[in-house]
């Protein structure tokens, strides 16, 4: 689909600019037809985007947010969401390319790639980090138990049965009792305050994605969105958080 997308609206808008059949601005400033066609391209690269509300909203609707064919239809979206931003990536070089002169080269591949993995590298130490803070735990109140040995009882059914534990005053008469461990406890954190730092995280990995062609003297640029997405899917679908 993202394929037969791309080339689809890469030639549309190509029909469109040579014919005038629409004033497109973008296209009748470029000096020949292969930075035209490269333009096209970078904004079919666009059009392929899905957005996950529409699909949310219809699942909403059907209430059917558990059932496999639901859970398929979001990852698809959003892993279309990804390669739309790989395919912008890998077409803003060819439109650098193409509008300022150069050379079509493997140097030019490379250097497309290596944006895309250093962004994507970003991505997962954001996740990281999301991954972390997910996992704390909301502030406990101050009225449960605290970090100290809980009693149970080993109920003693017979020499050759096993012994079976019961919590807090297991009633039996061959009931001994012992001390289990205390509960492992996640740090407390008050909701607004975890919200607030995974926001951060996530604003701080999209300063660093738009920031890092300056930094750097325009050596390596980096995709913000990719970035963000890449940390968002990773996080979202980890079991442990």
């Amino acid at each position: 689909i993202t394929v037969s997308t791309l080339v689809l609206c890469t030639a549309v808008l190509l029909l469109l600019s040579d014919y005038h059949l629409v004033a497109m601005p973008a296209l009748e400033v470029q000096p020949n037809l292969k930075a035209k066609a490269a333009v096209c391209l970078l904004a079919a690269a666009m059009m392929t985007a899905r957005s996950p509300a529409s699909a949310i909203a219809v699942i909403a609707e059907l209430q059917c947010a558990e059932s496999d064919a639901a859970k398929m239809a979001l990852g698809i979206t959003v892993l279309s969401d990804v390669v739309v931003l790989v395919l912008f990536s890998l077409c803003s070089q060819l439109v650098r390319i193409a509008t300022r002169g150069g050379v079509l080269g493997v140097g030019v591949l490379v250097g497309a790639l290596s944006e895309i993995g250093a962004s994507v590298l970003l991505g997962v130490a954001a996740s990281q980090a999301l991954r972390f803070l997910l996992r704390l735990g909301v502030q406990e109140d101050p009225k449960e138990e605290g970090d100290t040995w809980r009693p149970v009882c080993v109920e003693e059914r017979g020499a050759g049965d096993n012994a079976q534990l019961l919590d807090d005053g297991g009633s039996s008469s061959e009931a001994r009792h012992h001390l289990r461990p205390p509960l492992p406890r996640n740090l407390g954190c008050p909701r607004p305050v975890k919200g607030i730092l995974v926001l951060s995280v996530l604003t701080l990995a999209f300063v660093v994605a738009e920031e890092a062609a300056e930094w750097t003297g325009e050596r390596l640029r980096l995709e913000p969105l990719l970035a963000c997405t890449v940390a968002s899917c990773l996080c979202g679908h980890d079991a442990r958080r």
